[in-house]
């Protein structure tokens, strides 16, 4: 499974869960066989997966935010008045 993301464009590469992935247990292979690369894929490495494929509505909230800063409609008045309030709560 790969995954990139593109940090300084619009695109973003839709991320695959693990369902092209095949467990297996490990065999011998015969004397007489070449050997063979194996990969083994973590549970850790599952649940990450799992959880990218269950984002893409964070892809989405993402790039409709990208919109408003290109278009100068994301900082609001409202939106920096919530801002600085949270700022000072957590300040004191």
């Amino acid at each position: 499974m790969s995954l990139i993301i593109n940090l300084g464009g619009m695109d973003s590469a839709t991320p695959t869960g693990p369902s092209n992935v095949r467990s297996s247990a490990p065999t011998t292979p015969p004397d007489n066989a070449p050997a063979q690369d194996t990969v083994e894929i973590s549970s850790a490495s599952r649940a990450l997966a799992d959880t990218m494929a269950d984002s893409s509505f964070r892809i989405a909230r993402v790039n409709a935010i990208r919109e408003e800063v290109a278009n100068g409609t994301y900082e609001t008045p409202d939106r920096i008045e919530g801002t600085v309030s949270r700022l000072l709560d957590m300040l004191g």
